[in-house]
């Protein structure tokens, strides 16, 4: 009798040691599931992220495209100003001071073009600031998410 009862006792310990190791390898599953979830969120996250940036520079090299071209369109618009003022000029019979003032034309266009040529560059050189910026950012982000994976 009191070996049946041992057996007994020691059939249920071994099945509530089963029940215990079944529930503790439950939970690591469930946990590495979550970590799995939380890793898929973070990188979701960082592509999202990515996919907005390049919106931006989208959205910024089309406005420096449609600046640009406008500005070529002034200056073209300037050169045909100028061009018929000289000829209106020269039928006048004022060679001399139509070539006077073409050149200060000229010149005044020049300028123009360098000061539209110094803001596009000036544009691009604030783009490719801020792209590094993101970057590097991005980069920190990155290494913080490994930092934290590891902890």
């Amino acid at each position: 009798e009191e070996r049946r009862i041992n057996e007994e006792v020691e059939s249920r310990r071994r099945a509530v040691e089963e029940e215990e190791n079944r529930h503790e390898e439950e939970k690591a599953a469930a946990a590495k599931a979550a970590e799995r979830i939380r890793i898929a969120g973070e990188e979701k996250a960082a592509l999202q992220a990515a996919h907005e940036k390049a919106e931006k520079e989208r959205i910024t090299n089309e406005r420096l495209a449609v600046e640009e071209a406008a500005s070529r369109a002034e200056c073209e618009k300037i050169e045909r100003e100028r061009v018929e003022h000289e000829r209106r000029l020269e039928r006048q019979g004022q060679t001399a001071e139509a070539n006077a003032e073409a050149e200060r034309h000229r010149i005044s266009i020049e300028k123009e073009a360098q000061r539209s040529e110094a803001k596009a560059a000036a544009e691009r050189a604030e783009h490719a600031k801020l792209e590094r910026e993101m970057s590097i950012h991005e980069i920190a982000m990155e290494e913080q998410a490994r930092r934290e994976m590891l902890t």
